[in-house]
């Protein structure tokens, strides 16, 4: 079983305290998260469809942080 990075449970908790109401985030969201444009954003953390869940996208902006 792949282990998770150690960084994906304090990405998980940073945005669970931003949007704690939500757990599917649009990209209007990551973008006031990131602080990135929103071709940044599709550029840095790429994702199909309109909104992606708290966890996947933990997940993702976790992949390129070496603990």
């Amino acid at each position: 079983m792949p282990r998770e990075k150690e960084c994906f449970r304090d990405n998980l908790e940073r945005l669970d305290d931003r949007f704690p109401d939500r757990e599917m985030l649009c990209r209007k969201d990551l973008c006031e998260f990131t602080g990135l444009s929103r071709n940044g954003l599709k550029a840095n953390y790429p994702y199909p469809g309109r909104y992606i869940s708290k966890a996947d996208f933990a997940r993702l902006i976790s992949k390129g942080v070496s603990a």
